[in-house]
């Protein structure tokens, strides 16, 4: 889920002014409700509840096939910097992602589309002094990543899943709740699969539809540095026409 260009790429005329759509501090509509305390009764009930999760989200992953959907990003470089974003939000099976930049930090990016389909390029569209541009990167490129570095075959949907399933993990209930009219379940996650300085993550899943909704990572300072939230999701219905092209 990558997000921001850099500035050579990204260097028009009169940018607009940036917004922090997400600021990075606690969630305001979302209600947790703690975990039983730490008995005996309470560590079944929390491998109770995950063990059914895990295999309702196994069958999830296996049906579906895209996701459109409203995505909001809070990231925090190496270097402490902050950024926000706010795009929509297109995938589909087993790779190709498309974002479009609705809002931003850095002003300058918005209406950017980026479309990848799995291979070593990723296609842009872009303002560069004051007109539109369309062009391929290598998807690796430097000025593809998001605020904290990470590529968009870093941070998908696909390896959003391999991390979220990956056998070694250490697993951990959080609680549950909900985020808005939305139940959920929070899991805790401590996986080899991290992104480089990530030291946990911790995941929101729809406990309708078992999808995870929001993803966030936390370094080993227990602070915040990477935060992806997904609103008005739908699932494996038809795509727009333009979903992957830039249009």
């Amino acid at each position: 889920m990558t997000m921001l260009l850099g500035a050579t790429l990204l260097a028009g005329c009169g940018a607009d002014p940036g917004v922090m759509v997400d600021n990075g501090k606690a969630q305001k509509d979302l209600k947790l409700n703690k975990g039983l305390p730490g008995n005996q009764q309470g560590v079944n009930n929390d491998q109770a509840i995950l063990q059914s999760l895990f295999s309702d989200m196994r069958q999830m992953r296996t049906t579906l096939r895209n996701v459109q959907c409203d995505l909001t990003g809070y990231f925090v470089s190496d270097k402490g910097s902050v950024g926000s974003i706010q795009t929509r939000f297109c995938y589909e099976l087993p790779n190709k992602t498309s974002l479009h930049i609705k809002q931003s930090s850095e002003g300058s990016t918005v209406g950017t589309k980026m479309v990848w389909s799995g291979g070593k390029q990723i296609a842009v569209k872009t303002k560069l002094l004051g007109f539109w541009l369309k062009t391929s990167v290598d998807v690796h490129d430097s000025r593809t990543a998001d605020h904290r570095g990470y590529f968009i075959d870093e941070t998908g949907i696909t390896p959003m899943m391999d991390t979220f399933f990956d056998p070694r993990n250490q697993v951990t209930l959080v609680g549950q709740g909900n985020l808005g009219a939305m139940p959920i379940i929070q899991v805790g996650i401590v996986s080899p699969r991290s992104l480089r300085g990530v030291a946990r993550e911790v995941f929101t899943i729809d406990a309708q539809r078992k999808m995870p909704v929001v993803r966030e990572m936390y370094d080993r300072n227990n602070r915040l540095v990477h935060r992806i939230r997904m609103d008005n999701i739908i699932m494996n219905a038809s795509m727009p026409s333009n979903a992957f092209t830039l249009d």
